[in-house]
């Protein structure tokens, strides 16, 4: 008999891979966004939800592009102006900024619609005391957005209850300091030279401290901020050059401008006066006045006036431009204030001490 063939040998499995070694230091991997963002809900019930940035971008894209002045700019607490690449100053803390106190005061006035008018305007109310109060206030009450990251146009409403106490507050801010830097350099401007230059000192820091402790009090809107002189001090040493140039520069060009007005029509006037005063050298009193008014006639009466109100007018600019760049410069040194202020808006009083 034929033998039976023997079965096929079962085939012999691959051998299974070798594990790999476990990292006893290896970090747990790290859960997406989305996993993360539902373990935090679910571990912290009251956790607000994320809002859909999309929409509102483009929405605020859309407002800014149809009116640049009517939303509120990035706050200066945070850096503006850096450049992009490696900087030298950052690790330390330092930001550099492309443009300008002044430069930005003036490219915010600019900014405005029929900001000449305006200005205009308010350098003639500015000419009358007391309604004086009325402009300061108004400079004041539009230059305090700054440091809270606003932006807009110049309003269109020049008289107003707060204008009025904000206008009030800074003259007595300005009186204050005045008095006090009055008496100092008269007892200090006897010594010659040195005595000179230092009241010369004392008056450009009396007006760097009134112009930062007024933007703080037109910040906070409390007339008792304008005396700390603590806190405006310790702003003053961070950027005290910067201080200077938005707080006394301005009024520096705008009197070197008034002086050379001053000069021209001096001239024109002596030339209308002395030929009449050399008519008659033995007037004094006042038929010598009457003499000279007479001699200027009516049109050079009127054109004197004018050119006061001009000079007026140059001064007032000045002073729109400093408070402006004033806050331009709290809103980048003085960025605690702001949230100060911010604190003291929800009623909790002054802001911890950090």
């Amino acid at each position: 008999p034929v033998p039976a063939p023997e079965p096929a040998a079962a085939p012999v499995p691959a051998p299974e891979p070798a594990a790999a070694p476990v990292n006893p230091y290896a970090q747990p991997a790290q859960p997406t966004s989305q996993a993360a963002s539902t373990n935090q809900t679910n571990q912290n019930p009251y956790a607000q939800p994320t809002q859909n940035a999309t929409s509102t971008n483009a929405w605020a894209a859309s407002q800014q592009a149809a009116n640049p002045y009517a939303q509120p700019q990035q706050p200066y607490g945070r850096p503006q102006g850096a450049p992009v690449g490696g900087n030298p100053g950052a690790a330390c803390g330092q930001v550099y900024y492309t443009e300008g106190c002044i430069s930005a005061a003036l490219a915010d006035i600019r900014g405005s619609k029929n900001w000449f008018g305006s200005a205009l305007v308010l350098g003639l109310i500015n000419c009358v005391p007391v309604l004086n109060f009325f402009s300061q206030g108004y400079l004041l009450n539009w230059s305090r957005e700054v440091p809270f990251g606003g932006k807009t146009q110049m309003p269109k409403k020049y008289f107003s209850g707060k204008n009025f106490e904000i206008g009030f507050y800074f003259f007595l801010i300005s009186l204050v300091f005045a008095l006090v830097v009055g008496i100092a350099s008269a007892a200090i401007g006897w010594i010659p030279l040195i005595g000179w230059f230092a009241a010369l000192a004392l008056s450009f820091g009396a007006s760097m401290f009134v112009q930062a402790c007024s933007m703080r009090m037109a910040m906070m809107q409390q007339l008792g901020d304008g005396f700390s002189i603590g806190k405006a001090w310790q702003m003053i040493k961070r950027n005290w050059t910067g201080l200077f140039c938005a707080a006394v520069v301005p009024g520096i060009v705008a009197g070197l401008v008034i002086s050379v007005i001053a000069l021209i029509a001096m001239f024109l006037g002596l030339g209308a006066i002395v030929p009449v005063a050399m008519m008659d050298p033995y007037s004094y009193g006042s038929s010598a006045v009457a003499g000279m008014l007479g001699a200027l006639g009516v049109v050079g009466v009127l054109a004197m006036l004018a050119i006061m109100v001009l000079c007026l007018v140059v001064e007032f600019f000045a002073s729109l431009v400093t408070i402006r760049a004033v806050a331009h410069w709290v809103g980048r040194y003085a960025p605690e204030w702001a949230s100060e202020a911010t604190y003291r808006a929800t009623g909790y009083g002054a802001a911890p001490r950090s």
